[in-house]
């Protein structure tokens, strides 16, 4: 599987998705600069911080697809004078479109996380065996590459039991080290909930071994 795994999704088209990777992170570099120049002066923080949390209120408004936040962003200052009318205890930030990119860029990401959400439950709905366990995302190669990492997500039907199967370089870069993380899919939000401890393996093998070994112990 190829790309982002989270955009890959029924109703959005390849070009929306192509376009709002791309602005994502003239986005998150806009946001960067943004809250580093305002770090150094505790009051602009603080109405920064403000203003681009009004902005995401705003955004939330949007149905969650990227045809309407890429819509907005070509309306983006239309959406600040909409906000900045409801909030006129905000004076107008020095850099109105490194602002709207913090909002953007933080809206994005809940966008994707949303997205992403649904899409677990749609996949674990769709089955109905008892037992069953449902790769639910998949990133990579599975024997691993120190340059391009693995990841993979499955989740048991009826519990919700979820398994995170990765792959990390090793310090020397020569190779790579095999990790699993148990955790869980919420059933009513499709949120992922991670243990806090990885177990690491030395190859493929041995990260497989463990990973079926866990799905017929904690089904």
């Amino acid at each position: 599987m190829t790309g982002d795994p989270d955009l890959q999704y029924p109703t959005w088209s390849d070009e929306d998705a192509s376009r709002a990777r791309q602005l994502a992170v003239i986005w998150r570099a806009a946001a960067e600069r943004l809250f580093a120049t305002a770090a150094g002066e505790p009051e602009l923080y603080r109405r920064t911080v403000l203003l681009v949390s009004a902005l995401v209120d705003r955004l939330r408004g949007e149905p969650p697809a990227l045809a309407s936040l890429l819509t907005a962003w070509t309306e983006r200052d239309r959406v600040l004078s909409e906000v900045a009318e409801g909030q006129p205890d905000l004076a107008a930030p020095a850099d109105p479109e490194a602002t709207l990119a913090a909002a953007f860029a933080l809206r994005y990401n809940e966008v994707v996380m949303e997205v992403a959400a649904t899409r677990r439950l749609r996949l674990l709905s769709t089955y109905d065996e008892p037992g069953t366990w449902v790769v639910l995302e998949e990133q990579g190669l599975s024997s691993g590459d120190p340059f391009h990492a693995y990841r993979r997500v499955e989740a048991h039907v009826g519990t919700g039991r979820a398994l995170l199967v990765t792959t990390v370089p090793a310090e020397d870069l020569a190779a790579c080290t095999h990790e699993v993380t148990r955790g869980r899919v919420d059933l009513s939000t499709g949120g992922l909930h991670w243990d806090e401890v990885s177990t690491r393996y030395d190859d493929e093998a041995a990260r497989e071994s463990a990973v079926a070994a866990a799905k017929v112990a904690d089904p």
